[in-house]
């Protein structure tokens, strides 16, 4: 019986038992690597295959009792004697010698030919499958074991206490006007910290908080006394008084929640009646006091225990556990509390822990960039910021650091001299920033060895220049002044309020200019007033213009105190573009008169006799607004004139290049602006060695150290402004044979952003050309060492073109 069981990986065949033996040999010997491998299949497979062939032999057994065993092999048999007793064995055992019965035996046969083979690469991730359907939330876990005690922490800040206290006293009576009045103190008995302002007669905050305040005062006999205790511009209370035959004192209090930069000051209702104050020189009748209760506490924190999360009330039921919340409050203003949950404060809970952190002020926005938080250069808008200036801290960026240059001539030589006065977009553009910026197009002005003096205007009450223009001007040896202004009707009431008063209001304005100049180191004021001025203001102008320069002097070396031509003696508006006997009496009172702009010839003819000629500055309009000579690329026509006079010059707007023109060639349009006007501008040297300058302009694409590019990028820093070469262009007679020019180039450097480009074409007989980079006025020989790299191998460009660029210089 053959029987062939067969799959697709293996062959199942019935032996003989005598070939049993032979083919496990045999297979043992070809195969045992396969059985080996597959060990553990071929284990499950003669399971199956046992149960199997016992089916088989139990099939056959049966067959045999039915019929006799008279069946042949044709394999190998054996006879049986016939008296044997029947005896069941193993498929697997032996066969004895004395038995000669057929025996079954599967044999696996296995198909070489599907063997496994070597491990292939790991193939490509398949795309992910879909996602399965959420489970459901597990039941929340128990409260977890309280965890151990916290180290100590480090100790905290020492309580800061805050204070803020004032009293002040008025020993002149009062009467009302047609407007409304502040309420002036001249008597300061307390003044914590100078938090009250005396001259503007207002307390401002500093310290913010909740504050009290009494306000006494003396009536008037028949006569109505009528004030407001105001905080900023809104009437808080009122103390009144009705006419009496007898005067009384009259008192009220309040208290005030302040925050800070917050005013409080006393105003006098306006004449609507008989309203009046009385005082005398001889006791103080008016008073007026506040001080600070208790300083806002920024932030409080509370931690407070409850037994129970109101909100997990219902879900915890055992009311195990302890919760902490966390509640930031902010006392005095309003009760707010913030945590992770949202619960209503309960019975149960108590405060265990509270602490009170006072954060530091934040960043003054005087002082720095609301976006940027970078210190930047400021002004001061009204009197009572210049009268209640004090230096700090933060003033300290501010301070220029570049000590003025001895230069040669003198500012104070008998020769004109030329001002630029700087009014770009209104000023504080990208200048502002006292660290420099990243503006790809800013506005810069290199050619100080014309100029003698500069000055920084915009509209503002009082413009302080920003340190770089500072730093950068005192290098090349020229005086930087700030720009007081007035105008219109609020510059009226600002002049009212300081020159029709007393003497001291007035000196008090002029003595807090000086100290602005001092601290932040630059050289004085051009002073413009242009509103109406009352005959009592502009009588006190001169004498206002006289004290300050005095002042000047004596703290600011080399100080300057400038007149605009605006007001005249009798107080009108009225312009003269000119020196005449309308505007004379403020330009004995200071240092020089700036004119107006709409002058003609022979307003220059009235003036080439003055003997302070030099002291009068023409103005001239570079955006040539109105009827004016010259302006734009033709301003040299107005230089040309003024000169012809021998009067100074002063130039309003020279960004005018930036501002119309394309920003791209801003510094081709720079060039020849100023190339046209050098022949009307007088050069003034440096005279203090040693001179060192790498010719940065302050500016750049990207910025160069050691002649490799350092940070990819424009940048922006007038005070990282080096001394300037001069630039020039000199041409052949025929202007064909040969020419060279010396220009800016932003495309390599030593050191900063920028080289000094020299090219040109020379004929070839000619011996050499000689360009002046600065003049210096010194008595000994100087040494010069240069940086600089040229197109050729040679720096000989005689009867050739060829670019040579310089990177730095000193002068020793």
């Amino acid at each position: 019986m053959d029987t062939r069981p067969m799959t697709a990986a293996l062959q199942l065949k019935i032996l003989h038992p005598l070939e049993v033996y032979k083919s496990r040999d045999r297979m043992a010997v070809n195969y045992g690597c396969v059985f080996l491998t597959f060990s553990c299949v071929i284990t499950l497979l003669a399971q199956n295959l046992h149960s199997f062939s016992t089916k088989i032999l139990e099939d056959k057994d049966a067959t045999n009792r039915d019929k006799p065993r008279t069946e042949s092999f044709t394999q190998s048999t054996v006879s049986a004697p016939t008296d044997a007793p029947s005896q069941c064995v193993r498929c697997c055992d032996p066969p004895p010698a004395s038995q000669a019965y057929v025996m079954y035996q599967p044999i696996p046969q296995v198909n070489i030919t599907i063997l496994k083979g070597d491990r292939g690469d790991i193939g490509p991730k398949g795309p992910p499958g879909k996602s399965g359907k959420a489970g459901n939330a597990g039941q929340r876990g128990p409260v977890g074991p309280r965890g151990f005690k916290g180290d100590i922490g480090a100790p905290g800040n020492s309580c800061k206490s805050y204070y803020s206290a004032f009293s002040v006293g008025r020993k002149k009576s009062l009467h009302s006007n047609d407007y409304y009045q502040p309420l002036i103190f001249d008597t300061e008995l307390v003044n914590l910290y100078d938090h009250f302002n005396m001259f503007s007669g207002k307390f401002f905050c500093y310290v913010p908080g909740v504050y009290f305040f009494n306000l006494n005062v003396h009536t008037w006999n028949q006569k109505e006394t009528y004030l407001h205790v105001m905080k900023n511009d809104k009437e808080v209370v009122i103390l009144y008084a009705q006419p009496s035959d007898r005067s009384i004192m009259q008192s009220q209090s309040l208290m005030l929640e302040l925050e800070e930069q917050d005013e409080v000051w006393v105003r006098l209702f306006k004449g609507e009646r008989e309203n009046a104050v009385f005082s005398d020189d001889f006791d103080t009748y008016v008073t007026f006091n506040g001080y600070l209760i208790k300083a806002k506490a920024l932030n409080r924190t509370l931690w407070i225990k409850s037994t129970q999360n109101p909100e997990t009330r219902e879900q915890s039921k055992d009311g195990g556990g302890q919760d902490e919340i966390r509640i930031i409050r902010n006392p005095g203003l309003c009760e707010r509390a913030t945590c992770i949950h949202r619960f209503t404060l309960l019975a149960d809970m108590k405060v265990y822990k509270e602490m009170i952190r006072y954060e530091s002020a934040p960043l003054s926005a005087r002082h720095h960039d609301r976006e940027t938080t970078e210190p930047i250069s400021f002004f001061l808008s009204n009197l009572e910021e210049v009268i209640s200036w004090k230096p700090t801290r933060q003033d300290m960026f501010n301070v220029a650091v570049t000590p003025l240059a001895k230069r040669h001539p003198p500012l104070e030589s008998p020769r004109p001299r030329t001002l630029i006065c700087h009014d770009m977009k209104g000023g504080y553009q990208e200048d502002r920033f006292v660290q420099g910026s990243d503006t790809s197009d800013p506005y810069v002005f290199y050619h100080w060895q014309h100029i003698d003096i500069f000055v920084y205007f915009s509209h503002q009450m009082f413009t302080l220049p920003p340190v770089c223009w500072t730093n950068a001007a005192h290098k090349n040896g020229v005086c930087v002044l700030g720009t007081f202004i007035t105008e219109w009707e609020n510059g009226g009431k600002a002049c009212e309020l300081f020159l029709a008063g007393e003497e001291s209001a007035y000196r008090a304005v002029a003595d807090q200019m000086v100290r602005l100049a001092e601290y932040f180191q630059f050289d004085g004021w051009l002073v413009n007033i242009e509103n109406l001025l009352s005959p009592l203001a502009v009588s006190r102008a001169p004498l206002f213009l006289r004290y300050l320069t005095d002042q000047l002097h004596q703290r600011v070396p080399g100080g300057l105190i400038l007149w605009y031509d605006s007001v005249i003696h009798s107080g009108e508006l009225k312009w003269q573009n000119e020196l005449n006997d309308n505007n004379r009496q403020f330009f004995d009172a200071c240092d020089g008169i700036f004119t107006n702009y709409n002058w003609r010839e022979g307003n220059l003819q009235a003036m080439a006799d003055e003997p302070r000629r030099m002291d009068v500055y023409i103005g001239v309009d570079v955006f040539a607004r109105s009827e004016v000579v010259g302006g734009k690329f033709d301003t040299f026509k107005s230089l040309q004139m003024i000169r012809t006079y021998g009067l100074s010059a002063a130039l309003f707007a020279p960004g005018w290049v930036m501002e119309c023109l394309e920003k791209e060639e801003f510094l081709q349009n720079q060039h020849k602006f100023w190339s046209l006007l050098e022949n009307y501008l007088f050069i003034h040297s440096l005279c203090s060695l040693p001179i060192c300058s790498t010719l940065c302009l302050g500016c750049g694409k990207k910025r160069f150290s050691f002649g490799k590019d350092e940070e990819v990028g424009p940048w922006f820093n007038l005070s990282a402004q080096e001394i300037q070469p001069i630039f020039t262009e000199v041409t052949s007679q025929d202007q064909q044979s040969g020419w060279v020019r010396s220009r800016v180039c932003q495309k390599d450097a030593w050191q900063g952003g920028n080289s000094l480009l020299i090219e040109g074409k020379l004929p070839a007989d000619t011996n050499g050309v000689t360009l002046r980079w600065r003049h210096a006025n010194c008595r000994r020989s100087l040494i010069l060492p240069v940086n600089f790299q040229t197109s050729r191998k040679t720096t000989d460009m005689a009867g050739c073109k060829g670019t040579m660029k310089w990177s730095s210089m000193t002068a020793s």
